[in-house]
């Protein structure tokens, strides 16, 4: 299976939020994320799981 990455903008696209909402979540370590240097990305696998744990899809 391949491993899907998105970005923050993506992400956002992907749960119908505002990407100030995926920085939100980041910031209260919600939303499973890891960061390449000084960006953040989100796999797609971990924010599938998180939504339906969360109620967010």
């Amino acid at each position: 299976m391949e491993n899907i990455v998105l970005n923050t903008k993506e992400v956002a696209s992907y749960l119908s939020c505002s990407v100030a909402s995926i920085r939100r979540f980041v910031k209260n370590k919600k939303l499973p994320f890891f960061k390449v240097g000084s960006k953040l990305y989100f796999n797609l696998t971990d924010v599938e799981k998180w939504s339906v744990e969360n109620g967010k899809r």
